[in-house]
């Protein structure tokens, strides 16, 4: 099993046009939290959407867990963004 997030950050996989990753991708940059993208189509990414079942975009990775963007995103927002910038740090300190 590939390592990918040993820099303690956001990995968030997305195909080039999706709303919804458009707003994930706003949401962490606005709160600062430390990310990086990678698209579907990119060298390797197709392995780490293997190895962390992701099936559809956005992907969000938080060290090695994969997140489920529809408990996040409701209705093409983020419902409670306090809450889920404190969550998405918890799990970047573990």
């Amino acid at each position: 099993m590939m390592n990918v997030n040993s820099t303690k950050q956001i990995i968030l996989i997305r195909s080039h046009k999706c709303r919804k990753s458009d707003l994930v991708e706003r949401f962490l940059k606005e709160t600062e939290l430390p990310y990086t993208v990678k698209f579907l189509d990119d060298p390797g990414v197709k392995e780490i959407v293997e190895q962390f079942g992701i099936k559809a975009s956005p992907g969000i990775i938080v060290g090695n867990r994969s997140l489920n963007p529809y408990e996040i995103i409701k209705g093409c927002k983020i419902p409670e963004p306090e809450q889920l910038k404190t969550y998405l740090n918890e799990l970047l300190e573990k």
